[in-house]
């Protein structure tokens, strides 16, 4: 049996460590905003540069929970979205055989429960009542299963379960692909594709069923590949991969199988790396390309991915994070030259901190009682205050890092020692970087050796393993896998006759309420948000890329950049109450860029992509059960 071959990836992290909730991109309202490089303060933690660079993709995928309400949680989400083990509350604590071997060995296997009268328990709870009966999807988290020899045998007895008979032939072919899972763990490669293949022949006479193909056909694909790769057979498992990004282009966790096992600096197709096809939809990945770009200290990368980065596309910017990204755009600019503009951008933000932090109201007049509105409003404008003066406190840090710098850039030897003392003081790592690096080009005698940082390889997507689970590899290739969907509950284009593009469009006919919006949220930026209580966040993602690309061809344009990106999970009583998938995103002419993006043309998705890819699956009048 050949040796495996695991790419790169840090020191094992566990969910303990990372518990406390970490948001890359804080909400204010209605309007999320981001900061250019998403992690504040990690480096003060004590973390060494390896941690501090795989972080990034780390942080991006904790979230919090509460018993209701909803939480905002940043993809990239995970297969069966149980972002954290202690998350995970599905099935098991749902029934009331929860206890039974049976039971135990359906959710031992693939983390959903056991077959149940008419219902398979993935994506079809059938539900009775005096008011309702029908299917709908199962969104309840799963409980992530535990890769191993335990999961093997679980397994094994799941598929033995004679509950298991002729209707659930797609539970069958999902537990098939997660025993092999469960056997590429073990080292069984043979045993994993002998699994693959019996999927694949249950999967043979649903050939004609799309809704099938492009979940658990995918799915047959995804773990096919990683049985290839782990078979040293590299030219087998790229072909499974293209397959899965012809499949599913835009389905983002489906995504992440390609640098999984092929390398984020790994070409796709058309000549773009698996890092920048990642990152012309997930925000976090450009938050790693840029942190990357600012510890190395190539600052004119970094500059170029500004426009994918900064929140200065809103029209109401909150003044805490425009002190955070224009004084880091501003040193930037500084560190290649451009120090008379990084100066007009720091009075600029000054300025606008300054007109957007109202004075206190005047005391009360002795013995006048104060209403409630008086009061509220008082606070109101407290909380203000206090904001607008920790931005300026902010923006003068910045201010005072760039000033340091250039010091450091015209310094004498005599005034090394001061020098250096100051700029080991520094808190942001990769601004310490860049004073080290510059004190040792500018006096090489008397700088100690500049500690160099190893050159940052990206991880794969998901650094948090289930309980138990030492090979990183196979637990990211598990939450790449998607979750099976049904006819009944996707979305449907409604058809209106043909208009002036050539699509019968109508939008969306919904399922359990689901619905999408758009609002204008800067001068040509749109807010598009679709939610859905019974699909997975990759159709409801794709649901908003049709949207957009419709209305950007109405408008004459040619491409799509997404500026912003979130998912959030509706949660209620401890259980999934479904999700919103909300992108910010501009409409671009691929032929004539606006200068701010040439220099990163690869970040346009074309509209012309999206329809060719989306449109023949939502849009075609098919019957569904």
């Amino acid at each position: 049996m050949p040796t495996r071959r695991v790419l790169w990836y840090p020191s094992r992290f566990r969910s303990t460590r990372l518990r406390k909730p970490v948001r890359l991109v804080p909400c204010h309202g209605h309007r999320p905003v981001q900061t250019l490089y998403g992690i504040a303060g990690c480096c003060e933690r004590g973390w060494d540069l390896r941690k501090l660079l795989a972080s990034l993709v780390v942080l991006s995928s904790i979230g919090t929970a509460h018993a209701s309400g909803h939480f905002v949680y940043i993809p990239v989400y995970t297969g069966g979205y149980a972002v954290n083990p202690e998350h995970a509350v599905g099935n098991a604590e749902a029934s009331k055989d929860a206890d039974t071997p049976e039971f135990k060995a359906f959710l031992g296997c693939d983390g959903f429960g056991r077959v149940t009268g008419d219902s398979d328990e993935v994506n079809r709870l059938y539900v009775s009542t005096w008011l309702t009966k029908g299917s709908h999807f199962n969104l309840r988290y799963q409980t992530q299963p535990k890769l191993g020899a335990e999961g093997v045998a679980a397994c094994t007895r799941a598929l033995a379960d004679p509950a298991l008979d002729e209707r659930f032939a797609t539970r069958r072919v999902q537990l098939l692909l997660y025993r092999a899972l469960h056997q590429i763990n073990v080292g069984d490669i043979d045993a994993a594709q002998a699994d693959v293949d019996a999927a694949n022949a249950l999967l043979k006479p649903l050939a004609g069923d799309t809704v099938v193909q492009r979940a658990l056909g995918v799915d047959a694909r995804i773990v096919g590949a990683y049985a290839a790769f782990a078979n040293d057979d590299k030219a087998a498992s790229a072909e499974l991969v293209r397959q899965v990004l012809a499949a599913r282009p835009f389905a983002i966790q489906a995504i992440y199988l390609a640098p999984a096992l092929q390398g984020w600096m790994a070409k796709d197709g058309d000549g773009l790396t698996w890092q920048k096809r990642l990152a012309r939809q997930v925000p976090q990945v450009r938050q790693s390309m840029a942190f990357e770009a600012l510890v190395m200290g190539r600052f004119a990368d970094f500059n170029a991915l500004l426009p994918l980065l900064s929140d200065d596309y809103l029209t109401n910017r909150d003044i805490k994070t425009l002190a955070e990204n224009d004084g880091i755009r501003a040193y930037t600019w500084a560190a290649v030259g451009r120090q008379a503009e990084a100066d007009a951008l720091i009075a600029q933000a000054r300025a606008y901190i300054a007109a957007h932090t109202p004075e206190l109201m005047p005391s009360a007049a002795d013995g006048v009682k104060e209403g409630r509105k008086q009061a509220d409003e008082r606070a109101r404008i407290l909380e203000q205050r206090i904001a607008g003066q920790a931005a300026a406190i902010g923006l003068n840090k910045w201010a005072d890092r760039i000033a340091l710098r250039g010091r450091i850039a015209r310094a004498g030897l005599d005034e090394f020692g001061t020098l250096n003392a100051q700029a080991m003081t520094e808190t942001q790592i990769w601004v310490r970087f860049d004073y080290q690096r510059l004190l040792a080009t500018r006096l090489p005698k008397a700088a100690p050796p500049t500690p160099v940082p190893p050159t940052p390889v990206a991880p794969p997507p998901i650094q948090i393993p289930a309980a138990g689970t030492t090979d990183l590899q196979d637990t990211n290739v598990l939450h790449t896998m998607l979750h099976a969907e049904s006819w009944g509950l996707i979305p449907q284009g409604r058809t209106s006759g043909p208009d002036a593009t050539g699509f019968p469009w109508g939008g969306f006919k919904w399922i359990n309420g689901g619905s999408c919006n758009h609002s204008d949220i800067g001068p040509t930026t749109r807010m598009y948000t679709c939610t859905n209580d019974s699909n997975a966040p990759d159709v409801i993602g794709e649901t908003v890329l049709i949207n957009a690309a419709l209305d950007a061809r109405k408008a004459g344009k040619t491409g799509l950049v997404i500026r912003n990106q979130r998912t959030t999970r509706h949660v209620y009583q401890g259980l999934n109450n479904g999700y919103d998938v909300t992108m910010h995103i501009d409409f671009v002419d691929r032929a004539a860029l606006p200068e701010a993006f040439k220099p990163i043309d690869w970040a346009v998705i074309g509209v012309d992509e999206v329809l060719t890819a989306l449109m023949p699956f939502y849009a075609r009048p098919e019957t569904r059960s």
